[in-house]
C-alpha cells in the first residue's frame, strides 16, 4: 500500500454464541468497579479558594448570626409587591426559559439512566415471491442487547446528567430570586419617585408663591429685578426636576411591566407610600454561604458535571462488553431453507476494544479535564464574589441606617425652624417670604430622608439576594 498503513477499523469485534463468554461478561457487571465521586462543596472550596480565609463571623457589622430564613418578601410588608411577584413568576419570559432548561435537563437525565437498561427491538420482513429482493423470504425477530457497564462509562454519563439537572434547578432558583429582587427594587424606586413627584409639585407651588411675594417686595422697593429673576429661576429648576422625575417614574413602570411579562405602557399604578424599614437581618455564618446560595450551588454542580464527563471519557478507552439475544422465525416460498428449525434463537456476547484511534480518546480525556479546571475556576469566581456581595450589602445597609438617623435629625430641625418662622410671621416680626423659603428647605430634607429610606429597603433586598435567602416558601423549586 505504498508504505502507508490504512487503518480501516478502530475496533475489533468478536462475537460468540458461547455461554462461557456470556458468563464472563455477567461476572464483570456494573458493580465490579467503584465509581469516583465529585468533590463536595467544602473540598472544592479548599482547593479552588486556597487564598480565601473565611472568618467565623461577617466582618461588616449590622446583622444577626441567626440562620437565614425564607420568606423575606413578606418581611417587607407590602401586599401589592407580593401580588406582583406572583405575577412575575407566572409570566416572566426569562424565568420560563430557565424552567424549560430544568425540564430539558430532567429529560436528559432520564435518558442517561435508560442507557443502563437492556434494549429490546423488533425486526421483520415480508412479501410474496416477487418482493423487493425477489427472495420471497419472510421472517420476524425479537432482538435484545445489554451493555455491561464494566468500567462505569454509562454510569458516569448518568452522573453527569444528574449533576447537570441539579445545576439547572439551582440556576432556576437563583433566577427566581434575582427576578423578585429586581422587581422589588424597581417597585421601591417607583414608589420613591411617586413621592418625590408629590413633594416637587408642592415645592413648585411654594416657589411660585415666593415669586409673587418677591414681585410685591420689588414694587415697594424692598427687592430688585435680580431677586425676582432668581425666584423665577428657582421655579424653572423645580419644573425641570419634576419633568425628569415623571420620565424616571415612567421608566421604572416600564421596567416593572417588562418583568411582569406585560406590555411596557407605563400604566402600572404606583402609590407613594413606602413600607417601614425591617429589623436587622439574620445573615447566618460565612461558612454556610457556599452551601446555601443557589448560584454557588449551580457552579459546584457544573464542576460535578465536568468531573463525571472526565471519568466518562477515561472509561471510554476500555473495552465495551454487551450481552445479546435473539429469537425469531424465517421462511421462504422461493428457496428451500435447509437445517432451519423455527423458532430460531441465539444468545451471545459482543466485545469491542479500541486499538488505534489516533489519540482522539486521550485527547477527549484531556479536554474534559481542562473543562473541569475551568469549572473549578468559575466556582472560585462565583464563591469569592458571593462573600463580597454579602459584606458589601451589610456594610451598605449599616451606612444607610446611620444616614437615615442623620436625615431624620436634619428634617426634625428644619421643621422646628419652620415652626419658629411661622410664629414670627403671625406676630408680625417678619413677612411671609421667610416662611415659604423655610417650607422649601423642609421639602428638600423630606426628599433626602425619603431617598435614604427607599435605598435602605432596596439594599435589604440586595442583602437577601446575596445571602441566598428565598423570598417565600411558595417559590421553592417545583421540579
Amino acid at each position: 500500500m505504498s508504505g502507508e498503513i490504512a487503518v480501516k477499523r478502530q475496533f475489533i469485534r468478536v462475537r460468540s454464541g458461547g455461554l462461557l463468554v456470556a458468563a464472563a461478561a455477567l461476572a464483570a457487571g456494573p458493580g465490579c468497579i467503584h465509581l469516583h465521586t465529585a468533590p463536595s462543596t467544602t473540598e472544592l472550596a479548599s482547593k479552588a479558594l486556597p487564598h480565601v480565609a473565611v472568618p467565623a463571623q461577617w466582618i461588616a457589622q449590622g446583622t444577626s448570626p441567626e440562620a437565614v430564613q425564607s420568606g423575606w418578601l413578606s418581611e417587607l410588608k407590602d401586599p401589592a409587591l407580593e401580588a406582583l411577584a406572583a405575577e412575575a413568576i407566572t409570566y416572566n419570559p426569562d424565568l420560563q426559559v430557565a424552567q424549560a432548561r430544568v425540564e430539558q435537563s430532567r429529560i436528559l437525565m432520564d435518558a442517561a439512566g435508560g442507557a443502563l437498561q437492556p434494549t429490546l427491538a423488533a425486526a421483520g420482513k415480508g412479501g410474496g415471491k416477487l418482493g423487493a429482493d425477489a427472495s420471497g423470504v419472510r421472517g420476524a425477530f425479537l432482538l435484545a442487547s445489554w451493555e455491561i457497564d464494566v468500567w462505569g462509562r454509562i454510569r458516569y454519563g448518568r452522573m453527569a446528567a444528574s449533576a447537570q439537572y441539579s445545576s439547572a434547578v439551582a440556576d432556576a432558583a437563583y433566577a427566581r430570586q434575582s427576578l423578585v429582587a429586581s422587581l422589588a427594587r424597581a417597585w421601591f424606586g417607583a414608589k420613591e419617585l411617586t413621592a418625590q413627584i408629590d413633594l416637587t409639585q408642592k415645592s413648585i407651588d411654594s416657589a411660585q408663591q415666593l415669586v409673587t411675594l418677591t414681585q410685591v417686595r420689588a414694587r415697594v422697593g424692598r427687592a430688585n429685578d435680580g431677586d425676582v429673576a432668581a425666584a423665577e429661576a428657582a421655579v424653572a429648576g423645580y419644573q425641570d426636576s419634576l419633568r425628569e422625575l415623571i420620565r424616571a417614574r415612567a421608566q421604572a413602570q416600564r421596567a416593572i411591566e417588562t418583568l411582569l411579562g406585560r406590555y411596557p405602557a407605563a400604566e402600572l399604578a404606583v402609590s407613594a407610600d413606602l413600607p417601614p424599614a425591617p429589623p436587622a437581618a439574620a445573615a447566618g455564618l460565612p461558612s454556610q454561604l457556599l452551601e446555601r446560595r443557589p448560584d454557588v450551588i449551580a457552579a459546584q454542580q457544573r464542576v460535578a458535571v465536568a468531573f463525571a464527563r472526565t471519568e466518562e471519557a477515561s472509561a471510554a478507552r476500555f473495552p465495551q462488553i454487551s450481552l445479546t439475544a435473539a429469537i425469531g422465525t424465517i421462511s421462504s416460498e422461493v428457496f428451500l431453507l435447509k437445517n432451519v428449525s423455527n423458532p430460531l434463537w441465539s444468545v451471545g456476547a459482543e466485545f469491542a476494544a479500541p486499538i488505534w484511534t489516533g489519540g482522539r480518546l486521550q485527547a477527549a480525556v484531556s479536554a474534559r479535564a481542562a473543562e473541569q479546571q475551568a469549572a473549578s475556576a468559575d466556582f472560585a469566581r462565583i464563591g469569592a464574589r458571593s462573600f463580597a456581595d454579602v459584606e458589601n450589602a451589610i456594610d451598605a445597609e449599616a451606612a444607610l441606617r446611620e444616614r437615615a438617623a442623620y436625615a431624620a435629625a436634619a428634617l426634625a430641625a428644619q421643621r422646628r425652624a419652620l415652626g419658629v418662622t411661622e410664629v414670627e410671621f403671625r406676630v408680625g416680626r417678619t413677612d411671609e417670604r421667610p416662611v415659604v423659603q423655610q417650607q422649601l428647605r423642609v421639602r428638600a430634607a423630606e426628599m433626602n430622608a425619603l431617598h435614604i429610606h427607599a435605598e435602605t429597603l432596596s439594599q435589604r433586598v440586595m442583602l437577601h439576594l446575596a445571602l441566598g435567602g428565598d423570598f417565600g416558601a411558595a417559590a421553592a423549586p417545583s421540579s
